[in-house]
């Protein structure tokens, strides 16, 4: 939850370093095998952290699971929608959309590039990890409440998914 509160996610940017390590072990060691096992340890790594995100566990490293719970999640929305009742917190259903154009655009680019930079086409995605551990979570974390101003003239707050998902599971 590092990212999602505003933190640098060492997870994250360890996952990063290794996709780094393992393109260093194939180009400069010629050791393919090597790159291919901290790569696959990088990549569950990765997993690991964003499964266990509190408000919307995903799999940042494949999609099927993340769009088996989006179609259940939009159709569930379809259904609400269509008795005119509440809609169901999509930001799972979001976060899995970005990661699929992510995916179709990364494995774009890896083929537009890989005849001319090799396996060091790897950092491409190490920096936007890197990108996503570091930098990222500064731009979307939540805006500090205002603690100065007293709580009746403090705004309504919205509800979260969260907090709708916590509601739900008391009734």
């Amino acid at each position: 939850d590092h990212v999602f509160d505003g933190r640098c996610s060492p997870g994250m940017l360890l996952s990063s370093a290794m996709l780094v390590l393992g393109a260093f072990a194939k180009r400069n060691l010629n050791h393919t095998t090597l790159c291919m096992q901290i790569w696959a340890l990088s990549q569950g790594l990765m997993n690991g952290i964003s499964s266990r995100f509190s408000a919307v566990p995903i799999r940042g490293t494949h999609t099927a699971g993340g769009q088996t719970d989006a179609a259940i999640t939009v159709a569930n929305a379809m259904m609400a929608l269509s008795q005119g009742k509440v809609l169901p917190c999509m930001r799972k259903v979001v976060i899995n959309a970005v990661c699929c154009v992510g995916m179709v655009f990364g494995g774009w680019l890896a083929g537009r590039h890989h005849k001319r930079w090799g396996v060091m086409t790897a950092l491409i995605p190490a920096g936007a990890l890197a990108f996503s551990a570091t930098l990222l979570p500064k731009l979307i974390a939540p805006p500090k409440l205002a603690l100065a101003a007293p709580p009746s003239r403090a705004a309504p707050v919205a509800p979260t998914c969260e907090k709708e998902q916590e509601t739900k599971q008391r009734k």
